[in-house]
């Protein structure tokens, strides 16, 4: 992740978690029919990354995973 930010490849890996969010779990949950949706939980994975490489990336991979985790299952409950 610090290469993507110091290349200024983080656009990049941007369109490519919204691209991925069509195979994601959300997509299982929720019709095609809702860009938004898709939109809006890239913007939420994309936002996480950036502060965690903000923050010097101390939080492992999977630590990131379950916070992660715990936000799509808050988002999926009331929805």
């Amino acid at each position: 992740m610090r290469s993507l930010k110091d290349n200024q490849l983080l656009p990049q890996l941007l369109t490519a978690l919204t691209e991925a969010t069509t195979d994601s779990l959300l997509a299982r949950l929720f019709p095609q029919s809702e860009p938004y949706i898709y939109a809006f939980a890239a913007g939420g994975i994309w936002n996480m990354m950036v502060a965690w490489l903000q923050t010097g990336a101390v939080d492992t991979p999977d630590v990131m995973a379950q916070k992660a985790l715990l936000v799509a299952k808050h988002l999926v409950a009331i929805m």
